[in-house]
């Protein structure tokens, strides 16, 4: 028999359970849900109009370690009249002044811009739309002014005007508008949902999308959430970090535009990444997109260049070519060759870009010059074997799986041909990388000989309540490519070509060495061969040159005005490495 006692500790046991889940409930409504609830109690007098309720934030980093807004959400709203309403009211004993329906609209357009603060052109839109409330008689909705603040949605609502609404929407605000654009990228809409098209919002949608039910089962969410631990991380909500330095970011770009607009380019683009860990500390194209005003943009605009169009680079890859002669102990700087102005390489002749010869002369005068016959000497030396050995071992074969999306991969098939696409490789044509792939192949001059893995984002902050960094190992290929003498002779090189040749060394920094090389190359053509008359430029520079803080790589497309790279991108580059020698200090090695 069960016991008065047994039935007690039953019903107790029960009630006890009751009163858990109702404390559950309760605290899902209160708490964990308080914002929805409110969002919903809202309506009462403003309207939801957003297709998003909520999304991760992205943050910059500043070079002293503090998180600066790049991506969050934002809460503005719609001001609108109901024109039937308004009617309704005009005609009624609320109407207490009996004034015309003009008048009140005089009267609404003069209120409306008090509490806007409205400029001429945005008070003579007003004007015109007030205007068009007679033609919407039998109406319930049109809208007035878009964009107001909470201040200017709270002052509306004191002016009691029943006819007046206002739509709430959340919307992605982007506190830089333009700032690394290209990098944070965009949303769109996906369906009938709006996600990330572009940049980070695309590579982390899975990350910063939010779910955005007003309810949800206490249980369901636990289980779930404890679920999306164990086996994905990546299905779970967070913030992304990024190592874009917001204040780099501003000058490269502002650089990049001074480039563009005085060469007349297409496009020019620009990284600059910490050599030795392949963090990302700008990165930037031109021409780019607001995220204030997108209509006006060329779907172009969206598109990371950077990272999604590969090109024949030129005579920057020479200084791979070299380090591959001085590791295989082919040649050394010193080295000489007899230059023609020309070279025969089976059925094919190969030139300067001057076409003259200069007679004996050493690799160093080879490189300083950007002589073609030079590097196609050291190839034949190397042999097609070696050169493809090395040229792979940089990861000049495949992607750098770079955390943006559409990720280009890189032509290399004629590394596998013969003696004449090696030639033509070994001074920067007959394959095409991206620029993210381009700069870090260099980098294994600049950092000692390894591949690393570039990337824009360093942490990952989990919602469930604990901060992951993301795992990206500094070094990707833990054996060095080079020895470290090549490193050390090649980088005296580069160091060489800035002090005496580039720009007649009128701009040798004396107390930094910076090791740089410019580059000029056709543009391929889709349909085969190369575009006549239209070029890329592209520059490379680390420095200091010896344990380099940063590694530079410029380019730009199609200049019309500068015939060489050392003439439109020279200038911009050591501006570029005077700013950055001072803003982040940087001790000098001279």
């Amino acid at each position: 028999m069960i016991t008065f006692a047994k039935r007690v500790r039953v019903l107790s046991l029960i009630f006890i359970s009751i009163a858990l889940v109702l404390i559950i409930k309760l605290y899902i409504v209160q708490v964990a849900n308080h914002e929805n609830y409110l969002n919903l109690g809202d309506r009462q007098y403003i309207k939801k109009n957003s297709n998003i309720n909520d999304r991760g934030d992205i943050y910059f980093t500043k070079k002293d370690g503090t998180y600066i807004v790049a991506a969050t959400m934002q809460e503005e709203y719609t001001l609108y009249i109901n024109p039937k309403s308004f009617y309704t009211f005009v005609n009624s004993d609320k109407n207490n002044l009996k004034k015309s329906e003009d008048e009140i609209l005089i009267d609404l357009k003069a209120k409306i811009g008090i509490i806007l603060k409205l400029n001429p052109e945005g008070s003579s839109d007003l004007n015109l739309k007030i205007t068009k409330v007679k033609d919407k008689k039998n109406d319930v909705y049109f809208e007035l002014v878009k964009g107001l603040n909470e201040d200017q949605q709270a002052a509306v609502k004191d002016l009691k005007l029943e006819f007046l609404g206002l739509g709430k929407e959340k919307k992605r605000f982007y506190p830089g508008n333009e700032l690394a654009s290209n990098v944070i990228g965009t949303l769109g809409f996906k369906g009938d949902q709006i996600a990330g098209r572009y940049g980070l919002e695309k590579q982390y949608e899975n990350t910063l999308a939010r779910n955005n039910k007003a309810y949800s089962n206490f249980f369901v969410d636990l289980f779930s959430g404890a679920k999306k631990v164990i086996s994905n991380r990546d299905e779970l909500e967070g913030n992304v970090y990024t190592t874009i330095e917001p204040i780099v970011q501003k000058e490269l770009e502002k650089k990049l535009l001074e480039i563009n607009n005085k060469q007349s380019s297409e496009l020019t683009g620009g990284i600059i990444m910490d050599p030795y860990t392949g963090e990302i500390i700008a990165m930037a194209k031109v021409p780019t997109f607001s995220h204030d005003d997108k209509k006006d943009y060329d779907i172009s605009n969206y598109k990371n260049d950077i990272v999604e169009s590969s090109y024949e680079m030129g005579s920057i890859i020479k200084p791979l070519t070299m380090s591959v002669g001085i590791d295989t102990g082919k040649v050394h700087a010193d080295s000489t060759y007899t230059d023609m102005g020309f070279i025969k390489v089976r059925d094919r002749t190969m030139y300067n870009f001057d076409k003259k010869g200069r007679g004996t002369i050493t690799m160093q005068t080879a490189l300083s010059q950007s002589l073609n016959t030079g590097f196609v000497h050291v190839a034949q030396l190397i042999g097609n074997d070696a050169m493809t050995k090395y040229f792979t071992s940089f990861g000049m074969r495949e992607k750098t799986n770079v955390d943006l999306p559409n990720e280009s991969s890189p032509l290399t098939n004629n590394l596998d041909k013969g003696d004449v696409e090696h030639a033509t490789i070994s001074f920067g044509q007959g394959i095409a990388m991206s620029p993210i792939g381009t700069i870090r192949a260099l980098s294994v001059i600049a950092n000692g000989g390894y591949v690393v893995n570039p990337h824009v984002v360093s942490k990952i902050k989990y919602e469930i309540g604990n901060s992951s960094d993301t795992k990206i190992e500094p070094i990707q290929v833990k054996k060095a490519m080079l020895k470290q003498s090549t490193i050390d002779e090649i980088r005296a090189m580069l160091v060489y070509n800035v002090d005496n040749s580039l720009l007649k060394g009128t701009r040798k920094n004396p107390r930094y060495s910076i090791g740089a090389k410019t580059g000029t190359a056709q543009i391929a053509s889709q349909n085969g061969g190369y575009i006549e008359g239209k070029n890329i430029h592209t520059f490379i520079g680390f420095f200091p040159a010896y344990q380099p803080k940063f590694v530079v790589f410029m380019y730009t497309v199609d200049p019309k005005v500068s015939r060489y790279a050392s003439e439109s991108l020279a200038n911009p580059f050591l501006d570029l490495s005077d700013f950055l020698i001072q803003y982040y200090e940087i001790p000098a090695d001279r």
